[in-house]
């Protein structure tokens, strides 16, 4: 599946290290959050001096100031590179599903006549309208968000540590749970995707010979009311 993925990912690398370069911005905005926050908290509220020498500059509040604006800052930057991204990973997304619908389309034409008897149309309408979409699913909420995940949370770690190693060590205490949840819940989950798949093909199916069954009788009555 990776290896087919990558074929369609390909020709669009160049935007997808767009963005994946838009990702690690939006993780470091993230991580810078919380700081302003601690500014105010620690030295305005908590009356501790300001980190690298701002005390001797500005007064608590000015760094109150200061602090606001860099936090308005901070989501307004969040904000335009988050729509940015979702924007670069979105026209990648539909330029490979259009990629694969026009392969998958060109190879449904070359195959026999004797594999379209044995196969629903209703099935095969639904693997190239719906099952090609997947790649998009998979590019927009598998590759950039796991990766998106992964530069945060390491960020997280590396700025945890920094700060109190102890706490950090308890609270990946919980980081074991989490994971056997996750894992049972996707299995889970991936079964009752598979079902729905198979009762959405079904259902086009359905509706693909009762349209069928429709047309030859209108044509058969056009054709009586001729005679």
């Amino acid at each position: 599946m990776f290896k087919k993925t990558l074929k369609y990912l390909w020709p669009y690398r160049f935007p997808f290290l767009i963005a994946l370069a838009q990702v690690f911005i939006i993780s470091g905005c993230e991580l810078l959050k919380p700081w302003p926050l601690k500014v105010i908290i620690d030295n305005v509220l908590g009356g501790k001096p300001a980190p690298w020498g701002l005390e001797s500059v500005f007064s608590p509040a000015n760094l109150l100031i200061l602090a606001v604006v860099g936090l308005v800052i901070i989501y307004i930057v969040l904000g335009a590179i988050t729509l940015l991204n979702n924007y670069t990973t979105i026209k990648i997304g539909q330029k490979m599903v259009n990629d694969m619908r026009g392969d998958l389309y060109a190879h449904l034409q070359r195959l026999s006549l004797a594999f379209h008897n044995r196969r629903k149309v209703g099935d095969l309408l639904y693997r190239v309208t719906a099952d090609t979409y997947a790649i998009q699913s998979l590019t927009m909420n598998g590759v950039f968000p796991i990766v998106s995940s992964l530069v945060l949370l390491a960020g997280m770690f590396f700025v945890m540590i920094k700060i109190d190693w102890r706490l950090t060590v308890l609270s990946l205490t919980v980081c074991p749970v989490l994971l056997v949840s996750i894992t049972v819940m996707s299995r889970r989950i991936t079964a009752a995707a598979m079902f729905a798949r198979q009762q959405e093909s079904e259902v086009y199916s359905v509706v693909q010979r009762a349209m069928k069954a429709w047309m030859m009788r209108m044509a058969d009555i056009a054709r009586c009311t001729t005679e």
